[in-house]
């Protein structure tokens, strides 16, 4: 099996939590690291850090640095990142692999024919009047899948009607087949490159670009492919956060020795300046 995990250097340490949660369930799968260089809270010898911290753990790490074309998107953090996972099938010669943010632990597999997912809790209460949870769907999701799609859309949900977003947590069997088709009929749609249309929405404020959600509805709506979910499981931890905000102590609860000269480079917040 084929794990990928993406990390940017707000997650440093995080990922080697990640990692060595891997390792924990089998230290025989094949582990890819994409790692955001390209991020403004990259320092210098990033990359060669990276590959001191994780080369035990991990079979090959690719800089967004060698993938030419998310250069043009190196003002762009969120759509960088996001648009990196709807290009992974042109980097992997793998059929499907199982992808994970650098901020997230698991402790078993998610079940490979089932969709992850979060059910919001804040169900009926408008987005102006509390702060969304991470992946929450929102209006500018929607627009992007529309837009994105040419077609209606208006969330998921439960068979009882409870609203449900597929980018939380960040984990998902992705295959190859059905990402190349995505990027297919997107293209087609607009004529222009996925980097392209993406450039295109940038500064579009009725637009947020959420990549789990728009592989999701393209598979229920476009392929026709039922729903399977598998809701705020049990198997994974996430923070939300970035290292700094956790804290040393954090890391060294779960035996991760932090170097305080690498501590010093990290950013001091989790957010996409």
């Amino acid at each position: 099996m084929l794990v990928v995990v993406q990390t940017y250097p707000a997650h440093f340490y995080q990922t080697l939590a990640c990692l060595h949660s891997i390792r924990a369930l089998d230290s025989d799968c094949e582990i890819w690291l994409f790692a955001d260089d390209f991020s403004n809270f990259s320092w210098g010898a990033y990359i060669s850090t990276c590959h001191d911290a994780y080369r035990h753990l991990v079979d090959r790490i690719v800089p967004f640095s060698d993938i030419p074309i998310l250069y043009r998107l190196r003002s762009w953090p969120w759509l960088r990142q996001q648009t990196n996972k709807l290009l992974l099938d042109r980097q992997i010669d793998y059929s499907s692999w199982l992808f994970i943010d650098g901020d997230v632990q698991i402790q078993r597999w998610p079940r490979s024919n089932l969709v992850t997912g979060h059910i919001n809790k804040y169900r009926g209460v408008a987005l102006d009047l509390r702060d969304p949870e991470p992946g929450e769907m929102s209006s500018q999701v929607l627009f992007y899948i529309r837009h994105m799609l040419g077609v209606e859309f208006g969330g998921f949900s439960t068979d009882d009607g409870r609203p449900i977003t597929a980018s939380n947590p960040p984990v998902k069997y992705m295959h190859k087949e059905i990402m190349h088709s995505l990027r297919a009929h997107i293209e087609s749609r607009f004529g222009r490159s996925l980097v392209d249309v993406h450039l295109d929405l940038a500064r579009d404020t009725r637009m947020a670009a959420c990549e789990w959600d728009l592989i999701e509805a393209y598979r229920q709506i476009m392929l026709a492919q039922p729903p399977a979910w598998d809701l705020d499981g049990d198997w994974y931890t996430t923070t939300w956060s970035a290292d700094r905000e956790l804290g040393v102590e954090w890391f060294q609860s779960r035996s991760i020795t932090v170097d305080p000269a690498i501590w010093q480079l990290l950013p001091e917040g989790k957010n996409y300046l």
